[in-house]
C-alpha cells in the first residue's frame, strides 16, 4: 500500500531590484526601487578596518567557523550562517554547494536572492560582478547573462545586463560600507544553480541544487586575492512569502515549515509507545536464530493481513543460510505465521519460512520491500532491494522481483548500483520508498565519510525502474562528535504533506549502541533532523532484549495508530554475543511532535496557506484545557465572524474535530488564508481543510483498488475524450494525469 501527499511550490511574481545601503532614500532606477539598508550587518571583528555599522544580529557563531574552497559542511535550514575563506589564489572559485530545505525548484517558479557586499575605497575604478548561472540536468551552462541575472560594478556605478547589453543606473557606489543588491529570478531550467562573482580576482560562488524559495539563508565571505579585503554577501531566501499549497493532507508541526509566529509555545516530539507483550516476533528454529527487522511490514487491505520481510543472522552456520530473508504474516499485527514454504533448503530441510538466500560470497543484509501496483507487469508486483557480493569483487544494491511477496526472481544485471569504499558511495544498509509525488523509487542506503571506513552518513538514490539508479548523493551528514555521532541507514515514508525519516542514530564516537531519531523533509531531497536531534524511539531498559541496537520498518497507519516494527538487539554493535527479536511500538495518528501551551495562552499563527477549504479540521488534546481557531486574511487580520471570539471552545482530546465560530462550519471562500491557534493546557498536533477523501473516484466513501482501476482506465485522457472521466480529474485540471494519480495513492487507504 503506497501512502502519502505531495506538497506544493512557493511561486511569486517579481522584478530586479538594486539596494544601496549608502542612502536610506528610496530612489527610482529605470523603474526599480532603490531601498534602504534593511539588513544585519557581520560582526565587524571580521571584517578588518570595516566600521560596526550594525548589531551583529543573528550572525552566529557558526559563521565564523572557516573551510576551504568547495568544501561544505553539509545542509542547512533556517537563518544559519557559514563564513568561508579563499586561499588568495586568482580565478579561483570559493563556492558552496547546498541542497536547501525548501521545495523544488521548476520551470517558471520565481527565487529572490539579496546579496550584500563591503567594498573598500581602495577598489574604486574596479569591476565587481555578480552573476546567475543557470545549469540543465547535466550540468551544462544554460543560463549565463539572462536578464536580469547579471548586475556588474564598473566605474564604481551600478549596472545589469537585460540580454542584449549593460543598463546602467545613476547610483554610484559609496565605498567603505554596505550596498545590497536584491534579484528576483524565473527559473528557466528544472536544474538550476547561481554563482556570485566577486571584485577582481575573486570568484565568489554559491551553488543550489534545489530553489531556495523560502526558508533558507546563506552568507559567506571570501577574501579578495589582489588587496586581501574581503566581500559579504547576503543570499537571503525568497520570495516575498507566497502561499503554501496544503491541499488534500494533514499539515504538521514538525519544524517551522508552516509557522510565521509562536508566543509561549512549546515542541514535544513523542516516542511511540512499545506493546508489552513485545517481543511480538521470537525464533522458531536454527533459520531464524536471531530474527531483526532490517526489513518491511505491510498492511495488505485487500487480504486484511500483515507481511514482513525481515532477516536472521544465524551465527555459526554455513555462509550459504547464516543470512537468510524470511517471511510472515499476521492477522492482528501481533500473533504472526510462519509458513512452511519448501523453497529453500536449511540443514536438510525446506520446512522454513526462507524466501531468499544468499550468491554465496558473503552475508546478506537488509531487504526491504515496496508493493507497485501501477507496474503492468504482474510478476513485479512486489520489489525487494537487498545488499549482496554477486561475486567475491562485486557488491552492492541487488533487485529481485515477485508477484506474490514468496516467490523472487533475482534481477540478471545485479548489483543494480555497485558499492565501493568512498565517500557518498552506498553501503550494505539501505532501505526503498515509492516516492508518490515524482513517481520514482527512491533508496536512502548507509554512505560513507572520510576517512574510510572510520564514518558514515545517509546517501540517496533513485529510478524511475528500479533497475537502473542514480548516482548516490549526500543528505545527512555528521559532526562525528558524541552529540551527532553517525547513522546507520534510515527508512523514509511519505505520510499526508511530508516525508519523515527514521534515522539510524549510531552511537559512534560513544558507547556503539543505536536507536532512532526523526528526520523531517518537504521536498524528498533536503533533510531536517527534527526535535534538536532527541531519540524517538529509544532502547530499552538495561537488561533488555532490544537495549543495544533498534531499527525499524517504515510505520503503518492503521486508523487511529500509527503502527512501528522494529528489531531489537540485546548488545551495541560492538558486541560479539547477542540475540535479537522484532517488536512493535505504536503512536497516536499524527502523534509524531506536538505544539504545547500550558498554564499562560500560547498562540501560533500560520504562513499564508491555500488550498484549506471546507470546514477546518485539527488534531489536537485539550483534555483540562481548551483550543481555539481564528482566520486571518493574507495580511493577517482576523476576518469578520471567525475571530477567537466567535470560535467555539475545542476541549478534551480529538484526532479529528471540525472547528466551527457559532453557526458557521466552513472556512470563508477566499485565498490565501492564515490561522491561528490559541490554547491553554493543550497539544496541537495537525491540521486540514478537506473535508472530503480525494481519490474517491467512485463516490463509496473509500479509497480502493475500485478508485485505482477507474482512474487507471481514464489516465492520459482530457475533456473531449472517450475515455475522460471527469470524477477521477481530481485536481480539475481538464486532464487524467500524474497528479491525479499522486492525490489518489496519497490517500489509497483511507475513508469512511
Amino acid at each position: 500500500m503506497i501512502s502519502k501527499l505531495i506538497n506544493g511550490i512557493f511561486l511569486t511574481v517579481g522584478s530586479l531590484l538594486l539596494v544601496s545601503a549608502a542612502s536610506a532614500a528610496e530612489i527610482s532606477v529605470n523603474g526599480t526601487i532603490v531601498l534602504s539598508d534593511d539588513y544585519d550587518a557581520p560582526p565587524a571583528e571580521v571584517l578588518p578596518g570595516a566600521p560596526p555599522i550594525a548589531d551583529i544580529g543573528e550572525w552566529t557563531e557558526a559563521f565564523k567557523s572557516t573551510i576551504s574552497d568547495a568544501v561544505s559542511p553539509g545542509s542547512f535550514q533556517g537563518y544559519q550562517y557559514l563564513h568561508m575563506e579563499h586561499d588568495g589564489t586568482p580565478y579561483e572559485n570559493c563556492t558552496m554547494l547546498h541542497t536547501l530545505a525548501s521545495p523544488a525548484a521548476a520551470p517558471g517558479d520565481v527565487v529572490r536572492v539579496e546579496m550584500m557586499a563591503y567594498i573598500p575605497s581602495d577598489y574604486a575604478g574596479e569591476t565587481a560582478w555578480f552573476q546567475f548561472v543557470g545549469f540543465d540536468t547535466s550540468g551544462v551552462v544554460v543560463g549565463v547573462n539572462n536578464s536580469p541575472l547579471h548586475t556588474c560594478l564598473f566605474d564604481n556605478m551600478i549596472r545589469w545586463y537585460d540580454g542584449t547589453g549593460y543598463n546602467e543606473s545613476t547610483t554610484f557606489i559609496a565605498f567603505d560600507t554596505w550596498q545590497m543588491w536584491e534579484i528576483e529570478y524565473t527559473i528557466g531550467s528544472a536544474t538550476w544553480s547561481w554563482l556570485v562573482d566577486g571584485v577582481g580576482d575573486t570568484n565568489l560562488g554559491f551553488n543550489s541544487n534545489a530553489a531556495d524559495t523560502g526558508i533558507g539563508s546563506l552568507r559567506f565571505f571570501c577574501n579578495q586575492a589582489s588587496a586581501g579585503h574581503p566581500i559579504y554577501l547576503d543570499a537571503v531566501s525568497g520570495p516575498e512569502p507566497g502561499a503554501i499549497d496544503c491541499s488534500g493532507a494533514w499539515q504538521f508541526f514538525i519544524d517551522d515549515y508552516l509557522v510565521e509566529d509562536l508566543a509561549d509555545i512549546t515542541r514535544t516530539l513523542h516516542q511511540p509507545v512499545k506493546d508489552p507483550g513485545n517481543p511480538v516476533l521470537t525464533p522458531s528454529g536454527a533459520w531464524e536464530a536471531n530474527p531483526y527487522l532490517y526489513g518491511t511490514v505491510i498492511y495488505d487491505e485487500d487480504e486484511s493481513i500483515y507481511k514482513m520481510w525481515y532477516m536472521s543472522y544465524n551465527y555459526g552456520e554455513p555462509l550459504a543460510v547464516r543470512t537468510v530473508i524470511l517471511y510472515a504474516t499476521s492477522e492482528d499485527g501481533v500473533n504472526w505465521i510462519k509458513p512452511n514454504l519448501g523453497l529453500f533448503s536449511f540443514n536438510g530441510s525446506t520446512d522454513n519460512n526462507i524466501v531468499l538466500t544468499i550468491y554465496g560470497y558473503h552475508d546478506m543484509y537488509n531487504p526491504s520491500v515496496v508493493e507497485d501496483p501501477l507496474d503492468p507487469d504482474p510478476d513485479r508486483l512486489y520489489k525487494m532491494i537487498w545488499w549482496d557480493f554477486v561475486t567475491a569483487g562485486n557488491a552492492g544494491l541487488c533487485v529481485a522481483f515477485s508477484p506474490d511477496g514468496i516467490h523472487w526472481t533475482k534481477y540478471a544485471g545485479n548489483p543494480a548500483l555497485p558499492t565501493c569504499s568512498a565517500q557518498n558511495c552506498i553501503s550494505d544498509v539501505m532501505d526503498v520508498m515509492y516516492d508518490a509525488d515524482s513517481g520514482k523509487f527512491v533508496v536512502y542506503a548507509k554512505g560513507w565519510a572520510e576517512p574510510f571506513p572510520n564514518y558514515r552518513n545517509i546517501v540517496r538514490t533513485e529510478s524511475t525502474d528500479f533497475i537502473n539508479w542514480s548516482e548516490p548523493q549526500l543528505v545527512i551528514d555528521h559532526a562525528h562528535t558524541y552529540a551527532d555521532p553517525q547513522s546507520y541507514g534510515m527508512p523514509v515514508f511519505q505520510y499526508e504533506s511530508v516525508y519523515l525519516g527514521l534515522m539510524r542514530s549510531y552511537k559512534n564516537p560513544g558507547d556503539e549502541t543505536i536507536d532512532i531519531q526523526l528526520t523531517i523533509s518537504h521536498n524528498n531531497v533536503a533533510w531536517q533532523r527534527a526535535a534538536d536531534m532527541a531519540t524517538f524511539l529509544p532502547l530499552g531498559s538495561p537488561g533488555s532484549w532490544d537495549d543495544g541496537m533498534v531499527f525499524t520498518a517504515p510505520p503503518i497507519l492503521r486508523g487511529d495508530t500509527i503502527e512501528i516494527y522494529y528489531g531489537g538487539w540485546d548488545g551495541p554493535h560492538n558486541s560479539s554475543n547477542r540475540h535479537a527479536r522484532i517488536g512493535v511500538a505504536r503512536l497516536r495518528k499524527d502523534g509524531f511532535v506536538s505544539l504545547d501551551a500550558e498554564a499562560a495562552t500560547g498562540t501560533v499563527t500560520t504562513k499564508k496557506l491555500t488550498g484549506v477549504p471546507g470546514p477546518l479540521r485539527v488534531n489536537y488534546d485539550a483534555t483540562g484545557g481548551w483550543l481555539k481557531v481564528a482566520v486571518l486574511d493574507e495580511a493577517g487580520e482576523v476576518i469578520p465572524g471567525y475571530g477567537l471570539d466567535d470560535c467555539d471552545v475545542l476541549d478534551g482530546d480529538s484526532l479529528d474535530q471540525v472547528v466551527t465560530w457559532g453557526s458557521v462550519g466552513s472556512l470563508p471562500d477566499q485565498e490565501p488564508l492564515r490561522f491561528q491557534f490559541a490554547m491553554q493546557n493543550a497539544s496541537l498536533y495537525s491540521f486540514a481543510g478537506e473535508s472530503e477523501y480525494p481519490g474517491d473516484v467512485d463516490g463509496d466513501g473509500d479509497v480502493d483498488l475500485a478508485d485505482l482501476a477507474e482512474l487507471l482506465a481514464a489516465y492520459g485522457s482530457c475533456t473531449g475524450d472517450a475515455n475522460y472521466n471527469p470524477d477521477a480529474d481530481l485536481d480539475d485540471s481538464g486532464c487524467v494525469d500524474l497528479s491525479d494519480l499522486a492525490m489518489l495513492l496519497a490517500h489509497y487507504g483511507e475513508g469512511t
